[in-house]
């Protein structure tokens, strides 16, 4: 029997949900897309679900397609999350942290090649600023040059202990590789953070995506670490606890090889092949490069599998709001793959195998 108190708490964002579903891709329409001829034509295809694209003309530029897909993305996510319960918004915001951590990035990045004030406000997705509170201080860090200053305003946000953390590696490598990390790592451990404020029955159905983006997380440090030439001890600082005694026998193995390309040998001459994680790795994986799209499509497959369960599972839950968000995330990332391909004329062989949506 379904907890009615449990029904109570998903009663506003259930119609919610049933309406914004309507506006979600199908994936007979998603192949139609990817025979779109250039970006105009995808556009008028795209326009009755992204109404903002009608603004762009006469002529369309792929990187304000693509913020446009985001700023879609960020409205309707966060008008699903402020209308489920109270106790799932902050594991559920955690979708829309990554936007914030992106602007952090790109204001960073943009300060390092001196980018003006008007350059870089153009390319900071505004509105999540306004859902976390932080807009105040992004205006201050875009008119500011002293990364001294820049930091401690930083300071004073939720990524304050991350920043501290990633500061001292940045004076001493005058290297973002550090921040952009700590970034990274600190909106896992938010993540996690957020599983405390869940139900039981909600912290067991949100840690099965959570485990699998860990996991991703992981082996993606470990792959960034070598190639990079960072210590065992300072990947071994961005690692993500984890309950998976397989997943830390694994990464201990690996983070004792020296090179990427070591690793790639390792993993195909071993039993490495035959876990969950390295059943499908191709020979034809030669680059670091290569390593990161594979393990991210491994772990987009996995999320899609997982969305497919939590289908036929309790609606009254945050199965719910969880499902549609990743569905979501799943069509930003097609639209965003195709629209590429597209202008770039790639072929539609290679983009079909990219598509998350159309997996079987």
């Amino acid at each position: 029997m379904i907890n009615e108190k449990i029904i109570t708490l998903y009663d506003y964002v259930l119609p919610l949900i049933a309406i914004e579903n309507k506006f979600l891709i199908s994936k007979e329409q998603l192949l139609e897309l990817t025979n779109s001829r250039n970006l105009i034509e995808l556009r008028k295809n795209l326009v009755s679900y992204y109404p903002k694209l009608s603004k762009i003309a006469p002529s369309i530029d792929l990187e304000r397609m693509h913020f446009i897909f985001h700023e879609d993305f960020i409205a309707k996510v966060n008008k699903i999350i402020q209308n489920s319960p109270y106790s799932a918004r902050s594991f559920l915001m955690n979708f829309l942290i990554e936007f914030e951590i992106e602007n952090l990035k790109t204001v960073l990045r943009s300060k390092l090649i001196n980018k003006s004030i008007s350059e870089i406000s153009d390319k900071i997705h505004w509105q999540i600023e306004d859902y976390t509170g932080n807009k105040e201080i992004f205006n201050r860090i875009i008119k500011e040059n002293d990364f001294k200053i820049i930091f401690n305003l930083l300071k004073k946000t939720e990524y304050g202990e991350f920043i501290k953390k990633a500061e001292k590696k940045y004076r001493e490598t005058n290297s973002l590789l550090y921040i952009n990390t700590f970034l990274d790592y600190g909106q896992i451990v938010k993540m996690e953070r957020g599983l405390g404020q869940l139900s039981r029955s909600d912290k067991l159905i949100a840690s099965q995506y959570l485990n699998i983006l860990i996991e991703y997380f992981n082996y993606m440090i470990l792959f960034r670490g070598k190639s990079f030439n960072l210590t065992n001890d300072e990947i071994s600082e961005f690692f993500i606890p984890t309950t998976s005694s397989k997943m830390l026998k694994i990464l201990n193995t690996l983070l004792t090889v020296d090179t990427v390309s070591s690793l790639l040998d390792l993993i195909r001459t071993s039993n490495f092949r035959e876990t969950n994680l390295f059943l499908s790795f191709p020979d034809s994986t030669n680059s670091y490069f290569d390593i990161l799209n594979y393990l991210e499509r491994n772990f987009y497959q996995k999320s899609f599998q997982l969305v497919e369960k939590l289908k036929i599972e309790s609606t009254f839950s945050i199965s719910a709001p969880l499902t549609f968000i990743l569905l979501k995330k799943f069509q930003l990332r097609d639209l965003i793959q195709i629209s590429t391909a597209v202008d770039y004329n790639l072929s539609k062989e290679i983009l079909l195998e990219r598509i998350i949506l159309l997996s079987e």
